[in-house]
């Protein structure tokens, strides 16, 4: 799709650029592959009157071309130099250097605190957090993690979104408080011999994951057969692809609980990092309602423009949906 739609679009600058536009663009249509396709077209000027159109009066799908109109409105009504913050809150004090109380993090929507923006370092906001924390003398803690989901509604997906899709990195949890594009990334390698399973490997290597391996391997002259099923509400994912001998897979699987999922990552890490003594908990929590006044440690998105430039260049669901949002 995205190669057609490329081309589509070097064509119609082309012709636009030669003045041949009206003469030309059905002939342009017919040499293009998808013949089962149905195009639809409105070209305007600066001043916004129509030069040329095509099925224009047509009701169609418009795919992710919405992605223009929805992150624009988004650079129109937030400004491109727009940042998320992300706060993590302490509700209890320091005793030398150990933290006793608890930590809430306070989600605003981020979609960014994955490694996409930050040199495919996945962890680079909790390295900043955990930097933070050693700067207000805490290298212990003795409490609970929280997380406050409450900006958003509880409406995780939007409507019209595939449930086919939702075991899939495209199809995932919306939610204000996000890590890893709310996935996990597995990777499948058919190192062994033809009928024996795979190894696998993923992260984050958090408990709460299920990961079912039916996968087996295949001889080498045979296709990729592709099969990940996540069981609706649960974080039980069955891995049931067939893998040609020596053949290597790299997918994001989608989780269940985007909050917990934060959280239990952020604990890992703070615990192989030498921070010990925090535990997540299951439960969420409202500032509004407990009371955040002390800020620990706060990380600042890159301005929006990037996000929108990163969002429009990998036409990004997850992206665009929790900017929507």
């Amino acid at each position: 799709m995205r190669e057609i739609r490329f081309i589509f679009f070097i064509a119609v600058s082309v012709l636009v650029a030669q003045n041949t536009f009206a003469q030309s663009f059905e002939q342009v249509l017919k040499t293009l592959p998808n013949q089962e396709a149905f195009w639809s077209l409105t070209v305007l000027d600066e001043r916004g009157n129509k030069i040329e159109n095509y099925n224009s009066d047509k009701l169609i799908i418009p795919a992710s071309n919405q992605k223009l109109y929805t992150l624009a409105t988004a650079l129109d009504r937030l400004g491109s130099d727009f940042r998320y913050t992300t706060n993590i809150y302490g509700k209890g004090e320091l005793v030398g250097s150990t933290w006793e109380g608890d930590l809430i993090i306070q989600g605003s929507g981020d979609p960014s605190i994955s490694g996409f923006l930050y040199d495919e370092d996945r962890e680079y906001v909790f390295k900043e957090f955990l930097e933070q924390l050693k700067e207000v003398g805490i290298t212990d803690i003795d409490g609970n993690l929280y997380s406050d989901i409450s900006y958003f509604d509880n409406e995780v997906y939007p409507i019209g979104w595939d449930w086919y899709d939702l075991s899939f990195y495209y199809g995932v949890e919306i939610a204000p408080l996000s890590f890893n594009n709310n996935a996990f990334d597995l990777i499948v390698n058919a190192d062994g011999e033809v009928g024996e399973k795979p190894t696998i490997s993923y992260y984050p290597e958090i408990e709460d994951l299920e990961i079912i391996n039916n996968q087996v391997i295949v001889s080498p002259n045979l296709k990729y057969d592709e099969y990940y099923r996540r069981k609706l509400g649960f974080n039980s994912i069955e891995l049931a692809s067939e893998l040609p001998q020596n053949y290597e897979e790299k997918e994001s699987l989608s989780i269940e609980n985007a909050g917990l999922f934060f959280l239990r990552s952020f604990e890992l890490f703070m615990n192989n990092n030498g921070m010990k003594g925090i535990s997540s908990s299951v439960s969420n929590v409202n500032c509004s309602e407990v009371g955040c006044s002390e800020v620990l440690a706060s990380h600042r998105s890159k301005p929006l423009s990037e996000l929108v430039k990163w969002a429009n260049k990998e036409s990004d669901n997850f992206y665009t949906e929790m900017i929507l949002k």
